[in-house]
C-alpha cells in the first residue's frame, strides 16, 4: 500500500543528503515530490533519479531565504501539480566556526536558511493549504543542537532552537 498516493510533497534541500532520503521515501510511498533545492543541477539529478526508480518528481530551484523565489516555488507547484499536501523544511547550510571568529554574513546565512526559510516556505504553503480547505502537513527538520550548545555550532544551534519554537507556534 502506498500511503501518499495522490499527495504532493515539497522537500526543501532535497538535492542530496537527508532531504534526498526524505524525498525518496515519499516517492516510494506514491507521493509526487517537488525537489526544492538551491542547486539546480543537484535538484534535476535527484528528480531524474526518483523518476528512473518509478516515482513522480520535479525539480524547482529555490533559495528558501528569498521570498520571491519561495512564492515562485509555491505558485509553480500548484500550477504544475494542482496542490500541496506536505511540506518538509529540510534545507540547511554548514558554518562550523567559533562565534568570536564568525563573520556576520556567515551568521546571517545560517539563520536565513535554517530559520527564516522555514518561516517563509511554511507561510506560503500554509496559505495555499488553508485556501484549499484540505488538511496538510508541515514538517520541520530540527536537531538535537536545538536543545544543547556545541563548540563551533552557535549559528546552527541558534537557528535550530528558533526552528523548534517556530514549529510549536505554527502547530498552535
Amino acid at each position: 500500500m502506498q500511503r501518499f498516493n495522490g499527495k504532493v510533497a515539497i522537500v526543501t534541500g532535497a538535492g542530496n543528503g537527508i532531504g534526498l532520503g526524505i524525498a525518496t521515501a515519499f516517492a516510494a510511498e506514491g507521493a509526487t515530490v517537488v525537489i526544492a533545492d538551491i542547486n539546480p543541477a543537484a535538484g534535476e539529478a535527484a528528480a531524474a533519479a526518483l523518476v528512473a526508480e518509478g516515482g513522480r518528481a520535479i525539480s524547482i530551484p529555490v533559495d528558501v531565504s528569498d521570498e520571491a523565489q519561495v512564492e515562485q516555488l509555491v505558485a509553480r507547484t500548484v500550477a504544475e501539480l494542482g496542490q500541496i499536501d506536505i511540506l518538509v523544511n529540510n534545507a540547511g547550510v554548514v558554518a562550523h566556526k567559533l562565534l568570536v571568529d564568525m563573520e556576520l554574513e556567515t551568521w546571517r546565512r545560517q539563520i536565513d536558511v535554517q530559520l527564516t526559510g522555514p518561516f517563509l516556505v511554511s507561510r506560503h504553503v500554509a496559505r495555499h493549504m488553508i485556501a484549499r480547505g484540505a488538511p496538510g502537513r508541515i514538517v520541520n527538520i530540527s536537531s538535537v543542537s536545538a536543545l544543547m550548545g556545541r563548540v563551533k555550532g552557535g549559528a546552527h544551534c541558534s537557528s535550530k532552537a528558533g526552528l523548534t519554537l517556530l514549529t510549536k507556534v505554527l502547530a498552535m
